[in-house]
């Protein structure tokens, strides 16, 4: 029975002031990593198009379900627009929506730590969380997976409540809050694969260990139930079965596995572990294996289900994934957060203070770039490139966005960009397609010459703009002329506006 004032004295009992103030602090000192500087990095191309998709759900309603029609569900579009309504830089207001779901993942990185080990261990893993570079980075851009890294939290929490206690109500709530996450990636589909495999885990030595395993498949059969009817909302949209269509692009189909079973699995199995090393700093993964160690040898169980939490995830994007990044992947950094956790709670006070300085020492300088040299941020190749150094990020976008607004209180303008989905034309239209009505986008991919006709009549009137974020060469029959390039870190590759010569 819900009853709220077992809630209150629960807190009250749990609680004091100087927890509440802890608590306040840690929330602030949250926020103070999140927010500053939220802006140093530019626009990265998926960035400018779930941006776009919000804004075009936000200003026509008929377009709730944008994202489907390029097979993402619709959670982040959604969760974006109350953001780009109270702020009017959308880059902004995306990033922000990011680090109110990162705020969603430290409730429950605390929530989890205090019901396994107490308040010193949700504090103690709160401040992990805040500090990780892994966790700040992916929390201040506008993408999802700070949103899947939190439903990956929430789930491993409901699951273990549910192991424990076996109540309907439980699996209600595990249902709802899964089902929410269905909505974000189809991502969050593979937390289920551990959670079944709990009660071989958690009641392989109970006298009722059948009775009680029935009770809860037939418990998550309930909250699998839930999932699937609200994903279905989807199906209020012509476009839902976009998304396992978009899925094959990502992800190896069963007869590609079988024509090429170890196309992706050496890369991969590569790739994932030197992802979670370099973005969390390396130190935190050696002390976190060294506590899931000392959780083993005190409750194995727990032990064995966290790294099963692992296992099975990194086995299934292992074979099957035929694209991956450090985002696609940051929710596999739970189990090493809980260990790395455990390890520090259970050292004496002067190993505690030592281990701690040196975590702190060995993400130093990533944090350093992260919120004042954004150039020399110590990604993985294939994140540098594309946050950084190559054609999916966006230096100078803003800078052209001032100049078009510029423009455009003179006159009409009109601007063609070599691109129609992606960084361009929506690192643009982001800010200018509603709100300023002289600025005209002509969409193209690729250029052609016969494109220039049509621009020199448009030419005799107006003026005429033309931007560029892949090309670098450009045929000396193009009458351009540049305005401005825009270096990317390195200055290997740049953004060019150009306008139409007379």
């Amino acid at each position: 029975m819900f009853d709220l004032g077992k809630i209150w004295q629960f807190f009250r009992k749990n609680f004091s002031r100087r927890d509440v103030l802890f608590i306040a602090l840690i929330i602030l000192l949250f926020f103070a990593l999140r927010v500053y500087n939220l802006l140093s990095l530019p626009i990265f191309t998926d960035e400018a198009i779930y941006i776009h998709w919000s804004r075009l759900a936000w200003k026509d309603a008929s377009w709730r379900f944008v994202s489907l029609t390029d097979g993402k569900q619709p959670l982040h579009t959604w969760g974006m627009i109350p953001f780009l309504k109270i702020f009017a830089d959308p880059l902004f207001a995306g990033r922000l929506f990011s680090v109110f779901t990162g705020l969603f993942t430290l409730a429950g990185v605390f929530v989890l730590l205090f019901y396994l080990w107490g308040k010193k261990a949700a504090y103690i893993g709160s401040l992990i969380y805040i500090l990780t570079p892994y966790y700040i980075f992916f929390d201040r851009m506008a993408l999802i997976d700070s949103a899947v890294n939190g439903f990956a939290v929430w789930t491993l929490l409901f699951s273990l409540i549910l192991i424990k206690h076996i109540r309907l109500d439980m699996a209600i709530l595990f249902g709802l809050l899964a089902g929410v996450g269905s909505l974000a990636k189809s991502t969050v589909r593979l937390f289920f694969l551990p959670v079944a495999l709990a009660p071989f885990i958690f009641y392989f030595r109970d006298k009722k260990k059948v009775t009680k395993a029935l009770n809860f498949y037939f418990l998550l059969g309930v909250a699998v139930a839930l999932v699937l009817v609200i994903y279905n909302v989807q199906r209020l949209s012509p476009y839902m079965h976009y998304v396992e269509q978009k899925n094959t692009t990502f992800v190896m189909t069963l007869p590609e596995l079988m024509r090429s079973p170890l196309e992706v699995l050496p890369h991969n199995l590569r790739a994932i572990p030197y992802y979670l090393f370099q973005n969390t700093g390396w130190l935190f993964m050696v002390f976190a294996i060294g506590g899931l160690y000392k959780l083993w040898r005190k409750d194995p169980e727990l032990a064995l289900y966290l790294v099963v939490w692992f296992v099975v995830p990194f086995l299934v994007i292992a074979i099957f994934a035929k694209v991956l990044s450090s985002r696609y992947v940051i929710f596999l950094a739970l189990p090493f957060l809980l260990g790395l956790t455990y390890f520090l709670i259970t050292l004496k006070r002067k190993g505690f203070y030592l281990a701690s300085l040196l975590l702190l020492l060995s993400v130093s300088y990533f944090l350093y770039t992260i919120f004042f040299n954004t150039g020399k941020i110590p990604l993985p190749p294939v994140d540098r490139g594309q946050y950084i150094e190559d054609w999916p990020s966006g230096y100078g976008t803003r800078e052209i966005v001032d100049f078009l607004e510029r423009e455009s209180k003179k006159d009409k303008v009109y601007v063609f960009t070599e691109g129609t989905f992606g960084l361009l034309p929506y690192a643009l239209d982001i800010y200018l397609l509603f709100e300023n009505p002289n600025v005209h986008f002509e969409d193209r991919w690729p250029l052609k010459i016969e494109d220039f006709a049509y621009a020199r009549e448009l030419g005799q009137t107006n003026p005429v703009y033309f931007v560029f974020h892949e090309r670098e060469e450009y045929p000396p029959d193009w009458p351009l002329e540049l305005i401005k390039k825009y270096p990317r870190y390195g200055n290997q590759s740049f953004v060019y506006l150009f306008k139409l010569a007379r």
